[in-house]
């Protein structure tokens, strides 16, 4: 029924007899001319009783159940990702339209890809990255029964194992910087020097070249594809190996975070990670550097807090007093203390600190 209903006796006798949860106002027709599903949040429960403050919580839900109900929907076609297309921009030299057998090769790779855009763009970069041919990049999934569920997350877990067999090195970066847990990975994090000519890291390379991380020049960022992050996440959870490599992210990330405000919520991000004890050092460290810079940006409270937590992890793990790393941390402490007004507080620290140095060096040390 494409109309207005204004009369609120006939919608409950439309309702009742058929079953009718809700009517339809905005996109009522819409499935008449275009082929397409409605699915909303509903937070009007009468024509008299409307709130906007649900509108959040309505959309929320039909969110959710929009994710839910395509996770289970399988992809039927994909017209914006056309696999010859990708043969000729990404694999050059190894797919040839011409070819008689193309046909023959491409349309079951499609297949076993479910049309997942971010799986043919993996398999076209893939197969330009190792020299394969369709035929030898199919026969990859002819072995691996589990790709029978036709599910992105089997052809994610897929391609990660195959990165993982032909280039561990590169495997290894990406597990490590999916441990940041943030989609947008500034540049200067993988590639701290500005001088022109230097580029990322190979792996880094490696990486873009078979479309697992992307690059924006604008943002001077790269990303990584949400599913892609979720299925490693999911992978390194069930390898019980999320330590290890939130540890290896925590180790590069205190070597860079001097200087690069950027690079603040990315380092945050990591300390709440599930990491290895042994990594106490590398937090401290990266607690440190983030204090520091949050101190000389003018924020001396989060930068106590910072630097306080770091005294803490040095003290916790039984860091000797006079060794620089603790020196340095009760320093800029006092240093804070002194920036908030916690005189009293930042002298004992100072005082404290020159006598382990004396205690070490001697009262002759130029220091």
């Amino acid at each position: 029924m494409n109309q207005m209903i204004n009369d609120g006796n006939l919608r409950y006798r439309l309702a009742s007899a058929n079953n009718i949860l809700c009517f339809e106002l905005d996109a009522a027709g819409l499935p008449s001319y275009v082929p397409c599903l409605i699915i909303r949040g509903i937070c009007d429960y009468a024509d008299s009783h409307s709130s906007d403050t649900w509108q959040g919580v309505a959309a929320a839900a039909a969110a959710a159940y929009t994710t839910e109900l395509l996770s289970v929907i399988k992809p039927i076609s994909t017209p914006a990702v056309s696999l010859v297309t990708l043969a000729s921009s990404n694999v050059s030299g190894k797919l040839h339209p011409n070819d008689e057998d193309f046909e023959s090769l491409a349309v079951p790779l499609v297949k076993k890809l479910s049309c997942y855009p971010i799986a043919i763009v993996h398999a076209a970069g893939y197969m330009k990255s190792l020299g394969q041919n369709l035929h030898d990049y199919l026969a990859i999934f002819h072995e691996q029964s589990r790709l029978e569920e036709n599910s992105l997350n089997a052809l994610l877990d897929s391609m990660l194992e195959n990165l993982r067999n032909h280039q561990p090195e590169a495997a290894d970066f990406l597990f490590t910087l999916t441990s940041f847990n943030v989609e947008e990975i500034p540049q200067r994090l993988l590639q701290p020097s500005r001088e022109e000519g230097d580029n990322p890291p190979i792996e880094v390379q490696r990486l873009v070249e078979i479309g697992l991380l992307s690059y924006s020049p604008d943002k001077e960022s790269f990303f990584l594809h949400n599913a892609v992050g979720l299925a490693i996440r999911e992978r390194l959870e069930n390898t019980h190996q999320e330590a290890y490599f939130a540890s290896k992210a925590l180790e590069l990330m205190a070597d860079r975070v001097e200087t690069c405000e950027a690079l603040i919520p990315v380092a945050l991000s990591t300390l709440r990670q599930k990491l290895r004890p042994s990594s106490w050092e590398a937090q401290a460290l990266l607690l440190f550097k983030v204090g520091v810079f949050q101190h000389n940006k003018g924020e001396p409270d989060q930068a106590f807090g910072m630097l306080s937590e770091a005294c803490k992890f040095l003290k916790v793990n039984h860091c000797p007093d006079d060794q620089p790393s603790a020196a340095m941390a009760r320093e800029a402490s006092a240093s804070v203390l002194l920036a908030r007004g916690g005189y009293m507080e930042a002298t004992q620290i100072i005082q404290a600190t020159l006598e382990q140095k004396l205690k070490k060096l001697g009262d002759g040390h130029p220091s």
